[in-house]
Order: structure tokens, then sequence, then C-alpha cells
């Protein structure tokens, strides 16, 4: 379609000016000033966006039409017109369209055609952007002929003085040449000839240029009444080749090339139809990367992949795009890192094996049928001997997928998986068939009833959160049954622990996840202590504590302050239930001396400390 602007030349020309000239025919005329909107249309003042004044006077059979942004001097569009005939339209000859900055926007040269009652019915068109030049035409009947230019700026730079600011349309017909030139807008901005293309019938029908600053050709290519045909070639912006490339009829036909900045090869595809037909290679600085081949389209054969320095880094055969027998990965050093057989139609994976760094053979996994359905049975070898087996089962239910491991090397357990979450039901199972943990998921969290045998026989309750929520019941590698209650995830309540004779050896209580009142420990007490008795604050120790090893005999005597800090004179005692160690606290650390004695009572040695540092003077 023809530029917007060539529709306002006609509108105009052949309603506004036809009728204001007539009226300049007056002997008396006055001038008068005339309001339109956007759209052409007459308006009132305050709506206006334009302003034009009638008569239009004539000048050596010239007119000329001038339209102004309402309310300023700054013009909006400029016509030059012949005079009329009288059996024709005005024929516009030059018109002009100015931004409101007052940057030049567009202009438009008309040629009237002798057969052409059209008015601007053929011409050169120019678009300006703030910088200079954007795109330059010619046009005949609606549709762009000749040479298409397109510019870029060159902001900055200094202006030339022999830039040209303007092309004929017999210029702009020479197929023969491409024009030369360029234009400099107020603020001397140089813009540069960016591309340049042949077109008939606003079609591409002849060469295309793309040019650099430096005025350099990038790339050129040729097309057919709008298609691709021949030779197309890219450039680096020193002229070194870049690419080229062979088309018909708009495809890729023949051999592609593409080059580095020094020549060197660095891409060869072969096409046929706009498909790759053929061998494919790439190289880096000159070595062979990657070398494939190609039957119209697909991937046919044996693909090759290689390290920069031509170690081959992966190797793989297609059919018809799909992966058939076997694919090998290699590490730098040639050593074989991974392998996998396929099938020969679906891509089905029939085995699939890694090697340690070493060369040892480190897993081979092969597809299997297990009750649970498709699975893969998985061997570990270490120094080439069977370390272990496990199977993994993919499960496909509720349009969602599920995973389910049916075996490790010591337990066997059923899980489902939605969305990356355990989800339902958990089972799992010792080797032994003893039960391991049985349970349910949500969102990735137990809820509800569960029995966790894995580290110590447990039964527990989760709320929906996933947090412990009442009681819980475990039983500890003595024998020992411990029972603590949970509300949402915090301990609450009474701790229990009893014998196999149900004797409590062991209580306590919480308020709010923290241990309070009178305690009979036996989890958190010193190393060799079995039983320490005292009691807690917000967690915290306070008063005296006495702990007693397995046969009931006293091992330490420690005093607390009641923000749970070590204080005073601070006792461990001997088998013979002498004392062994004194040490002297304040604030929780180590100050003043603290005694050892021997076996006998009898003092052995004395440290001295001072806010918990041992002084050695």
């Amino acid at each position: 379609m023809m530029h917007n602007s060539l529709l306002a030349v006609r509108q105009r020309l052949g309603q506004s000016v036809l009728f204001v000239a007539l009226l300049s025919s007056a002997p008396f005329a006055h001038s008068k000033t005339y309001y339109i909107n956007q759209s052409n249309q007459a308006v009132k003042a305050a709506d206006a966006a334009y302003q034009y004044d009638s008569p239009i006077k004539q000048s050596d059979g010239n007119w000329s039409f001038k339209v102004y942004f309402a309310g300023t001097s700054q013009l909006y569009e400029k016509f030059d017109a012949t005079a009329p005939d009288y059996n024709d339209s005005y024929i516009a000859t030059r018109y002009w369209q100015w931004r409101k900055d007052g940057s030049l926007n567009e202009r438009i040269t008309c040629h009237k055609s002798p057969k052409a009652k059209d008015p601007c019915a053929q011409g050169t068109y120019e678009h300006w952007e703030r910088y200079g030049w954007s795109e330059v035409y010619n046009y005949s009947n609606n549709k762009k002929m000749g040479w298409q230019l397109s510019y870029d700026s060159l902001k900055n730079k200094t202006a030339d003085p022999n830039c040209k600011t303007s092309l004929s349309y017999q210029v702009l017909m020479n197929k023969d040449k491409v024009p030369e030139a360029g234009c400099i807008d107020k603020e001397n901005n140089r813009s540069y000839l960016k591309s340049a293309r042949w077109v008939q019938n606003s079609k591409i029908d002849g060469p295309s240029y793309r040019f650099n600053e430096q005025g350099r050709v990038v790339e050129l290519s040729h097309s057919k009444n709008g298609l691709n045909e021949g030779l197309a070639v890219s450039y680096y912006d020193d002229g070194t080749k870049k690419s080229e490339a062979h088309y018909h009829r708009d495809r890729l036909e023949g051999e592609y090339r593409l080059y580095d900045e020094k020549g060197h090869l660095t891409v060869l595809k072969t096409y046929r139809n706009n498909r790759l037909n053929g061998l494919v290679q790439n190289w880096h600085k000159q070595v062979l990367v990657l070398e494939s081949h190609f039957v119209n389209g697909k991937k046919e054969g044996v693909e090759k992949q290689f390290y920069n320095d031509g170690v081959l880094k992966h190797k793989i055969n297609w059919h018809h795009d799909k992966k058939v027998g076997l694919e090998s990965f290699y590490a730098n050093n040639g050593q074989i890192t991974h392998e996998i057989k396929y099938a020969s139609k679906d891509e089905k994976v029939l085995r699939e094996k890694r090697w340690r760094d070493n060369g040892e053979l480190f897993t081979v996994e092969v597809p299997v049928n297990s009750q649970y359905g498709p699975a893969y049975k998985t061997t570990t070898y270490y120094k080439n001997q069977i370390k272990e087996l496990w199977q993994s089962v993919k499960i496909n239910r509720w349009k969602k997928e599920r995973w389910t491991v049916v075996a490790t090397h010591k337990v066997v357990n059923i899980s489902q998986w939605v969305d990356g979450n355990r989800e339902g039901e958990f089972l799992m199972y010792n080797r032994d068939g003893t039960l391991a943990a049985k349970g349910r998921y949500h969102q990735g969290h137990r809820v509800g009833p569960w029995i966790d045998n894995i580290i110590t026989p447990s039964q527990e309750n989760y709320d929906e959160h996933g947090k412990l929520h009442g009681l819980q019941t475990t039983t500890l590698k003595s024998g020992d049954v411990k029972t603590l209650n949970y509300i949402h995830g915090e301990k609450q309540g009474e701790y229990r622990v009893r014998d196999v004779n149900k004797v409590v050896i062991a209580k306590g209580r919480y308020e709010n996840d923290k241990k309070t009142g009178p305690w009979i420990d036996i989890e958190d007490c010193y190393r060799g202590v079995s039983v320490c008795k005292g009691s807690y604050k917000n967690g915290k120790r306070i008063g005296k504590w006495h702990s007693f090893d397995k046969d009931g005999y006293l091992v330490y005597l420690l005093n607390y302050d009641m923000q749970g800090q070590q204080q005073g004179d601070n006792y461990q005692f001997n088998a013979q239930g002498m004392v062994s160690l004194l040490m002297r606290y304040r604030d929780g650390k180590l100050d003043g001396d603290t005694l050892y004695y021997k076996p006998d009572g009898s003092p052995q040695k004395v440290e001295h400390y001072q806010a918990g540092r041992k002084d050695n003077s």
C-alpha cells in the first residue's frame, strides 16, 4: 500500500486546493483561516489540530498550499501543485510534512504520467527520522518500484559537506548502480545507507545489499518475484567472508558455509529443498567438533562429537531421526563413561551402563517387568564385583506420574509421587519381610498415624501440615519404651520412659516445647552417665543436678542458677565415691581454681581460670 500521506495529497488537492483556487479568481477575495482535525474535517479553532489560509495565491502557474499546526506558525504540511487544465485535477509536484518540533518527517516528489488520471500516481517517497533519512523509494500506481533504500544513524559524526540530500526518480530506477546518497539534519547528525534492494511491483526482484557504517557490503543476496534465488553471501566488517548459502524459490539448496573472522570454515551443511540432506560438520579453531548426516531433514547414521582438542566426546546412531543401537559418552582422556543401548524402532532404552573415572564398571541398568508395572533393575559394581541391586518402577495412574521404588539392597518399599511430592500410601519392608515403615503422605508431608521402625521403632501421629501431633511411642535400643505427647509439632505434657517391666525409669514434663519442673532424664545427660536428676525452667537446668552411672553411683554434682548458668563449686566423683575434680564457675564460665585429686583423695594439680580462660602464668 502507498504511504498514507499520498492519500492526504490527493484528498486535499482534489478538494481543498481546487476549491480555494477558484475562490482566488474573484478579484476582491479576502484571506480566511480554516480549521481541521486529524481526519481533515472542519472544526472550531479550539478543537483543531491544523489550520490553513485561503485563497491560495498563484505564482508562475504554480500553487502552494500550506497547513500549520493549529495556533502556531509551525508548518505541518506543504503542497506545491501545477495549475489546472480544468479537464483534470490539480497535480502535486512536491509534498512535505514536518513534526511539531520542526524536523522533517516526509517528502514526496510527484511525477505526472501522460496516462495518469490520478494526482501523484507516480513519484518518489522519502521518510526522515530526527537524525536524517530513514527510507527512500519510487512508486507507481501505489506499488514500490526501483531501488528501495533504508538508512540508519551515524550520530555525533563529522558532517560530510558533499552529502547528497535528494535522489531523482531516474537515479532510483537505474538497476545497474546502487544510488549513493546520505543526508544531514539540523544537528549535523549524518545518516548512512543501511540497505538497498531492487523492487518491482512492491516485490524484491533483483539484488539486495546491506552495508555497515563504513559503506562496505556486509550482505548480498538475490531475489526473483519476491523469493530468494541464487547465491546469498555475508561478510564481516573488514570484508572477510562470513557465510554463503544458495537458494531456489526461497528455499535453501546445496551447501551452506559459515566462516570465522580469520576465514576458517566453522560450519558446513548441505540442503535439499530447504531440508538438511547430507553431511553436517562443525569446527572450532580448525578442529572438527561435530560430524553428522541427514536425509530429508532427519538424522541418519553415525553422529560424532569431539572435544576442542579432537578427542571423541560422544557417539550415537540415528535412523529416521530416532536413536538406535549404542549411544556412547567419553571423557577427554578417551575413557568411556556412559553407554545407552536403544531398541531399533521406538528409542526404548534396553540397557544403560556407567563407568567410574578409573575405567571400572559402576552401574548397569536394564528394564524389567514387576508386579507394579514397567521397572528398571540397577546393579552397582565395586572393583568389578556386584555391590548392590535395586529396582525402580514408573506407574501412570489418574493422569499423573507416580514413581514406586520396589527394592534396594537393604529394604523393599512402595511409595507414590505426584508432581514431585510423595502422595498416598507409603510402605517399607526389611529384607527379611518385617515392616520398616507404614503411613500416608499428602503433598510431601506425613499425615495421620505412622509406624516408623527404620531407626528406632515408633508409633506416632501427624497433623495435616506434617507436624507431630498426639502421642508418640518409641522403643529404645535398650528395650525401654518412651512416651511423649506433641501438639502441632511442639512437645507438650508428660514424658515417660518405662523399662521392660513397665517400671518408670525416667520422667518429666514439657511446656511449649521446653522442659520444665523436676526431671529424671536418661537421654540428655553427660557421657558415662545413665541417669541425671534435677529441675528445669524454660528448658534450662536450675539448682542442683545429680548424675549417676549404670550402677547407681554418683558421678557429678552440678550447680546452676535460675538463668541456667553453672555457678559455684561443681564436683566429679570417681568409682570409689571420692572427689576427682572440683570446678568453680561464675556465670557459666570456669573462674578460680580447678582442683584435680588422686584416687586416694589427695591433691594432684591445680589450674587457675578467669572468666573461662586458663591462666598459664
